[in-house]
C-alpha cells in the first residue's frame, strides 16, 4: 500500500484464541496488529481476550472479556470489520456445545459462531485471517465452520490441508487464499537477529549461572487424546537423557502455554519430563516470561524438539534448527511448508532411541539446516507481507455502503433477537451465580 492510501480511520474487532497465555498465538495477534498499524491511518482495534489486563499489558490494545454478550454486541455495533483469526482455531477436539452459542458460556467453535452471528446480524464484514481448518469429528463442527466460511467476505487459510478442509465443506476454491501462519512475519516486523549467546538479562533476572551448551529447547505440552501420555514422556525423557549423555550440555524446556487446566499447563508438562529425567540437574524450565524473553531464550538454543506449532514456526524464523514431535495434523504443515519432513516424528510411533538418533543427526547438520531455515523464512515473510498488504488494502477500502442496508422488518428482527440474547445472557448469569 502506497503512503496515501492509508486513508479515513477504521474501527476493527479482533477475536481468536487470545488472552489464554499461549505464546503462539499472542505472537499471531502481535503480527496482525503491526500489520494493522503501519498499513492503516491510526486503526481503532479492539480484542476480544480471555484475559482483559494481559491483552493490554501484552498489546497496548484496549480488550472486551470474551465473555461479556453485552460487550461484544456494543463493539461489533462500532465497529468496520470484524476479524476471526489467525491460528488453528477451526477445530472440534472436545465437541461443539450449539446451546452456548450467544451466551457467555460459549467456547471453541460455538465462541466464533457468537462472534459471526453477531456480525451478520449487525450487517458487519467478517475477514477469516489466515486461519486453520480441523480437525472436523462432528457434524456440528463441519456445520459451523461452513456457515462461518460461507458467510466471510474474505478468506485466508495457512496452509494446503485447511485449504481442501474448506473445500470440501463446499466453499468455492476461488473465494480461498491460501497463505502461512501470521506468525512468519513477527520477528520480520521486529526486526531480530538470531540472539548471540545465553541471554543475560535472563541469567540476571533468575539468578541462575549462565547454561553450558549445547542447548537443547524443549517446548512440550499435555497430550492424551487417543495415546497415553505417560508412556510417550518415558520415551521423550528417555531420549533426552541419551542426548545429554551423547552431547552434554543443557536441556532448557520453554512452556509456550501457562495457564488453569492441565490440558494446557506447559509448565506442568514440562515438570514431568523433568521429573523423569536422569540428567535432571542439567534442566532448566523458565517460566513466566515476557514475549520477547521467551523468543531471545529460544534464539539462543542449539536445537529445539518441540510438540508447540509456534515454536516450530519462531525457530524457523531465527534459523534453529529442529526436530519435531506431530501429535496434531496442524504441526505436519510446519513440515509440508519446509520440506523437512525427515526431522519429525508421530507421537504414536514414538521411542527413544529414534527420536535420539534424529536429535543427534540435526545437531551434527545445524550448520547446513541453519541457512535451509533462513530461505525458508525470507520465503515464508514475503507471503506474509503479501497477505498483509491484501488484507489492509481490502480493510482501507471498504466502505459502509458496500454491504447493502437490512429492510425494515430485518431492522425489527435484528433488534428484537439481540434484546433476546441480552435477556437469555442475563438469566445464564444469574443461575451461574447460584451455582
Amino acid at each position: 500500500m502506497d503512503d496515501n492510501a492509508k486513508g479515513a480511520r477504521k474501527k476493527l474487532l479482533i477475536a481468536g484464541y487470545y488472552g489464554f497465555g499461549n505464546t503462539g498465538d499472542e505472537v499471531i495477534l502481535s503480527s496482525i496488529l503491526q500489520n494493522f498499524s503501519t498499513k492503516l491511518d491510526h486503526p481503532e482495534i479492539n480484542i476480544v481476550s480471555g484475559d482483559v489486563e494481559k491483552t493490554q499489558q501484552l498489546h497496548g490494545i484496549e480488550g472486551i472479556n470474551w465473555k461479556d454478550i453485552e460487550g461484544i454486541i456494543e463493539q461489533i455495533s462500532n465497529c468496520d470489520v470484524v476479524i476471526i483469526g489467525g491460528g488453528g482455531i477451526f477445530h472440534d477436539y472436545w465437541g461443539v456445545d450449539s446451546s452456548s452459542v450467544l451466551t457467555s458460556r460459549h467456547i471453541g467453535l460455538s465462541f466464533y459462531m457468537t462472534i459471526n452471528l453477531l456480525a451478520e446480524m449487525l450487517n458487519k464484514p467478517v475477514i477469516l485471517y489466515s486461519i486453520g481448518i480441523g480437525p472436523l469429528l462432528t457434524e456440528t463442527g463441519k456445520s459451523f465452520t461452513t456457515a462461518i466460511l460461507e458467510n466471510a467476505s474474505l478468506i485466508f487459510v495457512r496452509d494446503e490441508n485447511s485449504f481442501q478442509e474448506a473445500i470440501n465443506l463446499g466453499i468455492e476454491k476461488e473465494r480461498i487464499h491460501l497463505s502461512v501462519d501470521p506468525a512468519f512475519s513477527f520477528l520480520g516486523f521486529m526486526n531480530s537477529e538470531r540472539a548471540l549467546g545465553f541471554p543475560q538479562e535472563l541469567i540476571k533476572k533468575l539468578g541462575i549461572s549462565e547454561p553450558q551448551k549445547p542447548i537443547l529447547g524443549v517446548a512440550i505440552r499435555n497430550w492424551d487424546v487417543n495415546i497415553d501420555q505417560e508412556s510417550w514422556e518415558i520415551e521423550v525423557a528417555k531420549a533426552i537423557d541419551k542426548f545429554h549423555d551423547l552431547h552434554g550440555g543443557t536441556t532448557v524446556f520453554i512452556p509456550f502455554q501457562e495457564t488453569e487446566g492441565e490440558l494446557l499447563d506447559d509448565k506442568k508438562a514440562s515438570e514431568k519430563i523433568q521429573a523423569k529425567l536422569k540428567s535432571k540437574e542439567d534442566s532448566i524450565i523458565f517460566c513466566d516470561l515476557k514475549l520477547k524473553e521467551k523468543i531471545h531464550l529460544l534464539s539462543s538454543t542449539d536445537l529445539i524438539l518441540g510438540m508447540r506449532l509456534h515454536s516450530l514456526i519462531l525457530a524457523t524464523s531465527v534459523y534453529i534448527p529442529f526436530v519435531g514431535i506431530i501429535y496434531d495434523p496442524k504441526l505436519k504443515t510446519i513440515f509440508d511448508n519446509t520440506g523437512l519432513n525427515e526431522y519429525s516424528f508421530d507421537l504414536k510411533a514414538l521411542n527413544a532411541d529414534d527420536l535420539v538418533s534424529l536429535l543427534d543427526k540435526v545437531y551434527r547438520e545445524r550448520e547446513i539446516l541453519r541457512k535451509d531455515l533462513k530461505q525458508i523464512s525470507i520465503k515464508n515473510q514475503a507471503i506474509t507481507f503479501k497477505t498483509n498488504e491484501f488484507i489492509a488494502n481490502w480493510v482501507h477500502d471498504y466502505k459502509k455502503n458496500d454491504f447493502e442496508p437490512l429492510s425494515k422488518s430485518d431492522e425489527i428482527l435484528k433488534s428484537s433477537i439481540l434484546e433476546l440474547i441480552r435477556s437469555l445472557d442475563e438469566k445464564t448469569k444469574e443461575i451461574s451465580s447460584l451455582k
